[in-house]
């Protein structure tokens, strides 16, 4: 129940780093939050808190997925760029090889 005086406080001392702190803590052991009788409680006597946390949760999935598609990108570009160096190392037989960014 810690969290949800921790996120309540956070709430009315208007502290923006303390909420993210709290919301963190709450998703990253939210497996275990809820099947505490604390978030049972939340759960019928606070149900915009409740709504609140799963949308912080959900955000932060989103944020993480988007994060994992840009590194794969990234990936892709790199491997890109070294198979068209092979390509040219094979076709051509340069031993010299230009990166893209022209060093």
């Amino acid at each position: 129940m810690w969290w949800h005086c921790c996120c309540q406080l956070a709430r009315l001392c208007d502290s923006p780093d303390l909420y993210v702190k709290c919301m963190k803590m709450l998703s990253d052991n939210f497996k275990a939050v809820e099947k505490t009788e604390g978030w049972k409680f939340m759960q019928e006597n606070d149900p915009f808190l409740e709504l609140e946390i799963l949308r912080f949760i959900d955000e932060a999935d989103v944020e993480e997925r988007e994060q994992e598609n840009r590194e794969e990108q990234r990936l892709f570009m790199e491997l890109s760029e070294a198979m068209e160096c092979l390509e040219h190392i094979c076709t051509e037989g340069c031993t010299t090889v230009v990166h893209a960014t022209g060093t």
